[in-house]
């Protein structure tokens, strides 16, 4: 079946590939932006999960929506004829990378970037603050409530400016429906599905972070074979952005073991 994505490509062809997947409501861009210049080497390719940048919307009435964009992936590594695939996630990409290499036998390496497997109410305490500001920025224009946001998310000041100067936040839409989504996931046990992953992983997570993503590193430390954990100093949520050059010193370590 031919894969829905859109995507972007570059580096080598003849490299070994890497698929970049972003986090629930964004598109490629900034993982683009941020980290090809550190994999011109491999073969690139840049996705955008469903409902979000160029790729079509979900099926609001079918599978689970990262099972969905998981699907498609797998579609696209069909299509692409690609194997021994390092799949980078960023946030609820790094959950869906997860999914892939749970069915998908082409996958070699999972990075995991200050994602969550907890969906709870610490879960809620987090991600409501971002809706929050998507709503002020979209609707209203307004740096109200972007101080109390940062608070509980830990964006800094600067990675805030950036994001309204450019207007890449979040589609709050697609924000609730991932998020509505992924609660229903673990209540049907998926989380516990993760330890039959038998590829190398790594789970990256901010110095700065939240308590829930800690909490989420430990749990695939101690559930998922063959992975190991570590933290990029000066960072919170948004690594990629905030320290791009140490994440991937760390990224392209653990790829070359």
């Amino acid at each position: 079946m031919k894969s829905k994505l859109y995507y972007e490509e570059y580096g080598r062809k003849d490299g070994q590939s890497i698929i970049f997947i972003n986090g629930w409501g964004t598109d490629h861009s900034g993982l683009e932006r941020e980290c090809l210049k550190y994999f011109l080497e491999y073969r690139c390719i840049f996705i955008d999960a469903l409902g979000c940048g160029k790729s079509p919307m979900y099926e609001k009435n079918g599978e689970f929506l990262c099972v969905q964009t998981a699907n498609e992936i797998i579609y696209l590594i069909d299509d692409l004829q690609l194997h021994n695939v390092i799949l980078y996630g960023n946030c609820v990409g790094g959950w869906i990378g997860a999914l892939v290499a749970l069915t998908c036998p082409k996958i070699s390496h999972i990075i995991f970037l200050d994602g969550y497997l907890f969906f709870d109410r610490e879960y809620l305490f987090f991600v409501l603050p971002i809706i929050a500001r998507a709503f002020y920025i979209f609707f209203f224009q307004t740096w109200a409530g972007l101080s109390l946001s940062n608070l509980f998310v830990g964006f800094s000041q600067k990675i805030s400016k950036e994001l309204i100067a450019e207007q890449k936040l979040i589609r709050s839409d697609v924000a609730v429906d991932y998020i509505r989504d992924l609660y229903r996931m673990e209540r049907a046990g998926y989380r516990e599905k993760i330890s039959s992953i038998k590829v190398k992983s790594i789970f990256l997570v901010g110095e700065h972070t939240l308590p829930v993503i800690k909490r989420s590193q430990k749990y695939w430390i101690e559930n998922v074979p063959n992975a190991i954990a570590d933290i990029v100093p000066h960072t919170s949520h948004l690594m990629v952005s905030e320290n791009p050059e140490g994440l991937n010193k760390i990224v392209k370590k653990f790829m070359n073991t």
